[in-house]
């Protein structure tokens, strides 16, 4: 039979327990430990059977030999006793060897800052099986793990394995920290050099996601037309711009971006059509599906506050085609317009039409509900789910103030008077004072690029139901024409309570077909969803 032996301070190896017993009996008051397979921890040799009846046996055949002089042949017993208070004083010994958590005692050769395990960190951790170095995965808490290991690494790696001496274990812990110094420079050196090849596409992409619009728009214009980026690098400047606009809180701006009702130039100009027209896969997808979300929850908080102050004075409209259609956008904001799935074969290749998604992929599959968002966006998405929250109640609100005031008020036909009884009474009411009207909210036109109002001008012509008609834009604030009217005859093709439905013919041949709901002598209500009020003075 073998056991490894120490004498405490060294690890001789496997000896034979003829070789262990020996040892001991030729030096009673040392230290003999002893440790094979399948014990927990190294003990004292003694109390290993075959050894302690090897060693006695030594003592009976001293004693049975008195021409041989040693110091403890008087007595058998005595050297039983001494072995015994041996024994005991090896306690320390056993308590201080490796491997044994923490009951075992750090020799102080051993203790110190450990280089390898801070530089090395979990790799290393794994390795001595210290698997508090894992936490070097959790944020903040690996800055205090990482210091830890610096400090305490020697001490938690000599009590996780064994080691077969305190110079064995040094050796270890040297190679470490020469590793550690090889490795972290050439790693350190690979990102650099990773850097410098990086695309300047992906750099601006990591500048977008620090929101650091301007230079990454900087960086993306650089990228020139016949590169095979170009066609990224175009959204993503538009991501730019949407993103600085939001940062200077100019929601409207940056919605009319998003919405292609700048009017600006893009390849398709057909309204509803999506700029941020990114594959899922693209590393800025997740960045730009958020920062469009945020953008059109501040535009519904902004719409329903501002309807709730004309619904408090009573300046608004019924629930027409606008309020409609901002209650939508707000529950597709918070829940998505769609089931579906916006996946990579939806996405148009940028070598056809770059901006040809008729419905943007962020309302009709995904909506702030089942955002994926990214890191530099969570507290700000968290604070938008929570305002339109807020703003969806408001919206019920609303429509219980709206419901409750016409019950109040009992805004029937015929206690306000506005019921046509003739067609000849809506052709007078409409051409009254000098015919015209302006719509009174402005919007934004984008093939004008600016603020406008729709006018209309009605004057009786020779027929009994019928007239001269003209209708254009006009700009929102000084009232100039911005061109391109709409010049022909009207006619009055039926009345219905207060609603006159007209027909228009242009002078090119067009025509078209519109109706006007009289709310009192001087507003109306246009196709229902758009105020009207005569202008007696021009």
């Amino acid at each position: 039979m073998r056991y490894n032996y120490s004498d405490g301070a060294t690890n001789l190896g496997e000896l034979d327990i003829h070789e262990i017993a020996i040892h001991v009996y030729n030096n009673p008051l040392a230290k003999h430990l002893v440790w094979t397979e399948g014990m927990s921890a190294w003990a004292e040799a003694l109390s290993v059977p075959e050894i302690k009846k090897l060693v006695d046996a030594f003592v009976r055949k001293e004693e049975n030999s008195p021409t041989k002089e040693h110091p403890l042949q008087s007595s058998g017993k005595h050297f039983a006793d001494t072995v015994q208070a041996v024994a005991t004083a090896s306690r320390d010994v056993v308590e201080k060897i490796s491997g044994q958590g923490k009951s075992s005692a750090v020799p102080t050769e051993v203790q110190g800052w450990n280089w390898g395990a801070f530089l090395l960190t979990w790799i290393w951790g794994i390795k001595h099986r210290v698997w508090i170095s894992l936490l070097m995965i959790v944020p903040i808490a690996n800055i205090v793990v990482w210091i830890l290991l610096g400090l305490k690494g020697s001490q938690w790696a000599w009590q996780s394995r064994r080691w077969e001496s305190v110079s064995a274990f040094k050796r270890s812990q040297r190679k470490w920290a020469i590793g550690g110094v090889i490795t972290i420079p050439s790693i350190l050196f690979l990102a650099v050099l990773v850097s410098l090849f990086r695309s300047p596409y992906e750099k601006s992409v990591e500048l977008i996601k620090e929101k650091k619009y301007d230079e990454a728009k900087e960086l993306l214009s650089k990228i020139p037309a016949g590169d095979s980026l170009a066609g990224r690098a175009k959204v993503a400047i538009v991501v730019c711009e949407i993103g600085a606009l939001y940062q200077k809180n100019e929601y409207e701006k940056a919605q009319a971006i998003l919405l292609r009702t700048d009017g600006s130039d893009m390849e398709n100009s057909d309204d509803g059509f999506y700029v941020l027209n990114l594959p899922p896969s693209d590393p800025l997808f997740p960045h730009a599906t958020a920062l469009a979300h945020l953008v059109m929850g501040e535009s519904m908080i902004r719409y329903w506050e501002k309807y709730k102050k004309d619904v408090d004075k009573g300046e608004y409209e019924e629930m027409g085609t606008g309020t409609t259609n901002a209650a939508l956008w707000l529950k597709g904001v918070r829940e998505g317009f769609s089931d579906a799935k916006y996946s990579e074969i939806d996405h148009v290749r940028a070598d056809e039409d770059l901006f040809s998604v008729k419905y943007p992929p962020y309302l009709c599959s995904i909506g702030l509900k089942n955002l994926k968002v990214p890191k530099e966006w969570t507290a700000a998405v968290s604070d938008m789910i929570s305002r339109l929250a807020k703003t969806e109640e408001l919206r019920q609100e609303i429509d219980r103030q709206i419901e409750s005031n016409a019950s109040s008020f009992s805004t029937n036909d015929e206690e306000y008077n506005c019921i046509f009884g003739t067609t000849d009474e809506a052709l007078q009411w409409l051409t009254e004072a000098n015919g015209a009207w302006l719509s009174m909210e402005p919007h934004y036109n984008r093939d004008q690029g600016e603020s406008v109002r729709i006018a209309l001008s009605f004057k009786i012509g020779y027929g009994a139901e019928s007239g001269e008609f003209i209708m254009g834009n006009v700009q929102a604030e000084k009232g100039f024409d911005v061109g391109n009217p709409l010049e022909g005859h009207f006619s009055v093709s039926s009345v219905d309570g207060c609603t006159v439905k007209i027909n228009v013919r242009g002078i090119n041949g067009n025509a078209t077909q519109f109706a006007m709901q009289r709310t009192d002598n001087d507003h109306a209500m246009m196709n229902g969803d758009r105020a009207m009020i005569r202008v007696r003075k021009y």
